[in-house]
């Protein structure tokens, strides 16, 4: 169904955001980032410059520093999600013995203003061999085995800017083009924005289950599977993993190291014979766990790929 535009009578309707812009320690950045994403935002802007805040200037980005930006729905749970992350920039503060603890800075904005912002950090992207990655305001012309993908960015993460997304579909590309057994079954834990499901039916797989518990996420997935063409291949349940109860040829999961770590029986219980396991949203300090919590006698490491401070996984399972 189409949005009306506002007229002025509906003007005070439209929806807004809060932008919330944290300067934090480099090496810090990818765990506060993952929060921000945890708490709604559906991504983050790393702008490379800092403020000065005795002088309110804006200078080049320092070697230790970083100034982070990210957008919250302001609804009724806003007050929540900033007390939420108050208290997380405390904790990080006393567990990296900071010297201050990061101070956040919010400013409201309007909805077509939190559009235009990220239009300017999403463009066409090539991502692997032949998956092309397109904003809807630009046109593209694709070479004869691309396959398109047009995605708007919204309220869910995943427009395959971030490096979890990007390994996540290489190593999907890579495993349904390259595989000895055709993958005709898939299974996307997390759907968020429905990126990875998308790529996949392009890319051939017939059945594709994607899941999750938010409905914001499920309903905005749902607008971009359709929009590209692939609502015979892709299925969408608002579901937890343990209440699943199919098997599939290749499941992929883009989430949190805390989270894998907790559904590891469940990944894996969700795998056909010889079916193919991927796990992005690792943090490369945390690889080593990660893959000694999921390789055993039954589950082989086959490959990894890195891309910045990130990592992704890739196991089989075994007869």
């Amino acid at each position: 169904m189409k949005k009306k535009m506002p007229t002025s009578k509906t003007q005070s309707s439209k929806e807004q955001w809060v932008k919330i812009s944290i300067e934090i320690d480099r090496n810090l950045h990818d765990a506060l980032a993952n929060f921000l994403i945890e708490l709604g935002s559906n991504g983050v802007i790393a702008d490379g410059e800092i403020i000065d805040t005795p002088s309110g200037k804006v200078k080049a980005d320092r070697e230790d520093c970083k100034l982070i930006s990210a957008y919250l729905k302001k609804d009724n749970q806003l007050q929540q999600k900033i007390h939420a992350l108050d208290l997380y920039l405390k904790s990080l503060t006393k567990l990296h013995s900071l010297q201050d603890t990061p101070k956040q800075k919010l400013k409201t904005i309007c909805e077509e203003d939190w559009n235009k912002k990220w239009q300017r950090f999403f463009t066409t992207t090539r991502i692997g061999k032949h998956i092309i990655v397109k904003p809807p305001w630009e046109l593209f012309l694709p070479e004869e085995e691309d396959v398109i993908i047009e995605i708007n960015p919204g309220m869910a993460f995943g427009t395959g800017t971030h490096a979890t997304t990007r390994m996540c579909l290489e190593a999907i590309e890579n495993r349904i083009l390259n595989s000895s057994k055709p993958i005709r079954s898939m299974l996307d834990v997390g759907i968020g924005s429905g990126i990875l499901s998308i790529a996949a039916a392009k890319l051939g797989v017939k059945k594709i289950v994607g899941i999750d518990i938010d409905p914001i996420a499920l309903n905005y997935a749902k607008q971009n599977i359709a929009k590209n063409h692939v609502t015979d291949s892709v299925y969408i349940k608002e579901v937890s993993l343990k209440k699943l109860d199919k098997r599939f040829d290749l499941v992929v999961a883009n989430i949190l190291t805390e989270i894998l770590i907790k559904l590891r029986n469940d990944l894996y219980s969700h795998l056909n014979t010889n079916g193919i396991l991927i796990l992005s949203g690792i943090l490369s300090e945390n690889k080593s766990k990660v893959s000694k919590t999921f390789t055993s006698r039954k589950l082989s490491l086959l490959g990894s790929r890195n891309d910045t401070d990130w990592t992704c996984l890739i196991f089989q399972k075994q007869l």
